[in-house]
């Protein structure tokens, strides 16, 4: 199907799969450690749309998490129908593979968060030249940012300590709540620290 004319990349992805969908693509982004991840939607409109969506937000965060010194990676992501997926599964060996439809309802307040990120992206009056495919581009680096002080700091503490225990935990914590502003952002990011494995 073609892009209505003047259509926002976010405002038509969400239309197909809900801030839920779109707020679970990010947090997969923002905690998995592995170099890929494959998400797998139900149509090739689906697929297209997200596409323009991830086209649009990822040269900005991959220039971000590739300059020195900045810890958190993200994957590559690739955009597959359930189609082709069921018929070159052996292909994605390795890639974290997610399922939207079926895995966008996890109960996690860090999903719950995004997905009010994506809300507020579309719904929120802002400045007129900022599309909602920017708003969310500037959370999700503004996001980045944070995890990435909070994620260098873990490591110094670990480092130090050399084991997660409870002294770590509340530096850690300490720390969180001087960066971060937004306290719904932090069990965002206490997952980044445990999927990418800093923490335990």
């Amino acid at each position: 199907m073609p892009i209505m004319s003047g259509e926002d990349a976010l405002t038509r992805v969400v239309r197909l799969l809900t801030p839920r969908g779109v707020g679970y693509v990010i947090y997969i982004l923002l905690i998995e450690p592995s170099e890929r991840a494959v998400f797998v939607v139900e149509s090739e409109e689906e697929r297209e749309a997200l596409e323009q969506l991830l086209s649009a937000l990822m040269p900005e965060i991959k220039e971000l998490t590739s300059r020195p010194g900045f810890h958190i990676k993200v994957p590559e992501p690739q955009v597959v129908t359930r189609e082709e997926y069921e018929k070159r599964w052996r292909e994605f060996a390795g890639a974290r593979i997610a399922i939207i439809r079926e895995e966008m309802g996890l109960r996690a307040a860090a999903v719950d968060f995004l997905e009010r990120v994506v809300r507020d992206a579309i719904e929120r009056p802002k400045l007129f030249w900022l599309s909602p495919t920017d708003r969310l581009r500037e959370r999700v680096l503004e996001i980045l940012g944070r995890a990435d002080e909070v994620y260098a700091h873990a490591i110094k503490v670990m480092g130090e300590r050399g084991t997660f225990d409870d002294r770590v935990r509340k530096d850690i914590e300490d720390f969180l709540s001087r960066t971060v502003t937004i306290k719904d952002e932090i069990p965002l990011i206490w997952d980044i620290l445990r999927y990418r494995g800093v923490i335990s």
